[in-house]
């Protein structure tokens, strides 16, 4: 055959086009927000773990500061080691999506970590950032726009995944201001009854300072509170006195000097402090009392009658 023949045919022959490029999809804001959930179960456990390290390796176990700071660093850490490493956190690889450059070129750790600044500022907006992918067309929140990245499909969800994240998300939105409803009233009465308890507590250790007194001065009681502190004598301090929800804590004494032979009670003017008699003239003389006309929580006694 000719090449002349072999070029006619070669060009008679019909011209198959390249398959076009997938068109890229982004990832929207609901299938972020079940991988930012995940994520947060994750750091979860990671801020568990970094307790637990630190109260076994430190002598006097750890402190809240100290947590705080730990957790922080972790959560740093994964968010930028994760999305510089690879472009996704495990929440986003359990969705098959997965943060590029805007350019479509893969994340470093620059970019990552300016990334993660984004999120914080999103908090400054209340969370307005992130609800920006909701809206956007290329789906795209604050901190996507600040550091100059997307997030997108790199395959299709497991449905039985998004099905129970789901209910585990929503789930949230009802299950926790119902606990909340309940747990905080109750969380609230039980703070109340350590106050009270603690006042109870104060009050018998005032009593039994003032008759330790009594005994080392020959019958006589102190002239204030004040003077069972001194030089660490009977108190380092005087306590505080706590009767909520109806007065705030005080450690300040309503000092009774004359009474005219009156009982402590008479002076009673409920202003949630302690009141001592200091007046031998009076037959309460050196009884200290809680300065409240209201009942405990138990709602069985007047604070007064204790």
């Amino acid at each position: 055959m000719e090449p002349n023949e072999n070029i006619e045919q070669a060009a008679a022959m019909p011209v198959v086009p390249e398959p076009a490029p997938a068109a890229e999809k982004y990832a929207g804001f609901w299938i972020r927000a079940l991988a930012i959930t995940l994520d947060g179960v994750v750091q979860v456990f990671l801020g568990g773990l970094a307790g637990l390290v630190l109260a076994l390796s430190l002598p006097g176990g750890t402190n809240n500061t100290l947590y705080t700071a730990a957790a922080t660093v972790l959560g740093v850490a994964y968010y930028v080691g994760m999305h510089g490493a690879y472009g996704q956190t495990l929440g986003k690889m359990a969705f098959n999506i997965k943060v590029l450059q805007a350019s479509g070129e893969p994340l470093d750790y620059e970019t990552a970590f300016v990334r993660w600044l984004g999120t914080v500022a999103n908090m400054f907006t209340l969370g307005i950032g992130y609800l920006m992918a909701g809206f956007k067309s290329n789906k795209r929140g604050l901190h996507d726009v600040i550091a100059g990245t997307k997030v997108v499909y790199i395959g299709k969800p497991s449905t039985a995944l998004v099905i129970i994240m789901s209910l585990f998300f929503f789930g949230g939105f009802i299950i926790l201001p119902i606990g909340a409803a309940i747990a905080i009233p109750k969380f609230a009465g039980l703070s109340s009854k350590a106050k009270e308890g603690a006042t109870k507590g104060s009050l018998s250790s005032l009593r039994s300072a003032l008759m330790i007194y009594y005994g080392e001065s020959e019958g006589k009681f102190p002239a204030s509170l004040e003077e069972l502190t001194r030089d660490g004598r009977s108190l380092k301090a005087i306590p505080a006195c706590k009767c909520p929800p109806h007065h705030p804590a005080s450690n300040e004494v309503v000092t009774i000097t004359e009474s005219d032979g009156e009982n402590l009670e008479v002076f009673l003017s409920d202003s949630g402090k302690w009141i001592y008699m200091a007046d031998p003239e009076s037959k309460d003389w050196g009884s200290v009392m809680v300065d409240c006309n209201h009942k405990d929580s138990r709602g069985q006694k007047k604070w007064y009658e204790y």
